[in-house]
């Protein structure tokens, strides 16, 4: 049985609440709905294990509880595969290639074991808490000055030289530098003849890190969704 048209149901269920997600973000509440990433992060992991069990009915018989395989080191990636996927690299070597690509030990990131284990401790534990963090608009400024907090730098009669330039104009007008201004407003002091920027503005933004990981509530779904979309697409080009 293939089950991609359900996979591209719950792909479109996701990405609706995700769109969710970012309205509320967008009102700072200092929590997000724990139900809706509840249900996100279901959706995303029960994906993963329909894959696992279109892969096993393509190329294993018998019946059990089929889940896709995870790891975070590849000596224990193996022994789960030997559970229920037992020499697929004899069957398919490019779906063995792919299940071990999202892999953590394969990859920089630990999207996949963070949304597996926070799925299950939401099925059976309790939901997840989030840490609210708030970061202000600030402005670097050729890596020399860090604004925020309605800071001003203002640099009149002197030269500014960074990597052999100078960065203010030759005509005395004064170089100001400040988070509550924008980027329009700092560039009339700048030499618009350098060959690089050196104001860097970071907008003020939100986060909800999810308790004990290192992931934004916003930023798993987001990255989940989409290394999940391609192994979609990828692997039905291959079963």
């Amino acid at each position: 049985m293939n089950r991609r048209q359900d996979i591209q149901e719950l792909l479109k269920e996701v990405k609706s609440i995700k769109s969710e997600l970012n309205a509320v973000k967008s009102n700072q509440l200092e929590e997000l709905p724990k139900i809706k990433i509840k249900s996100a992060f279901e959706h995303l992991r029960s994906i993963l294990d329909y894959i696992a069990l279109d892969i096993h009915e393509k190329y294993y018989s018998g019946k059990g509880r089929i889940y896709f395989p995870y790891a975070n080191e590849e000596k224990l990636f193996k022994k789960h595969l030997k559970k229920n996927f037992k020499n697929l690299i004899g069957k398919n070597i490019r779906v063995y290639k792919l299940l071990k690509s999202v892999q953590k030990f394969n990859t920089s990131t630990s999207w996949l074991t963070t949304l597996c284990d926070i799925t299950n401790e939401q099925k059976h534990n309790k939901l997840t808490k989030q840490s609210y963090q708030k970061y202000d608009k600030s402005v670097n400024f050729a890596g020399m000055f860090h604004l925020s907090g309605d800071s001003t730098l203002i640099i009149e009669g002197g030269d500014v030289i960074v990597n052999g330039h100078k960065v203010n104009k030759n005509d005395g007008t004064p170089l100001i530098i400040s988070d509550s201004m924008s980027e329009e407003e700092m560039q009339k002091g700048i030499n618009q003849e350098l060959p690089f920027n050196p104001i860097k503005i970071e907008e003020e933004r939100v986060e909800y890190i999810l308790n004990n990981t290192e992931w934004d509530a916003l930023d798993l779904i987001s990255t989940s969704l989409y290394e999940i979309e391609n192994l979609v697409k990828n692997l039905y080009k291959i079963i």
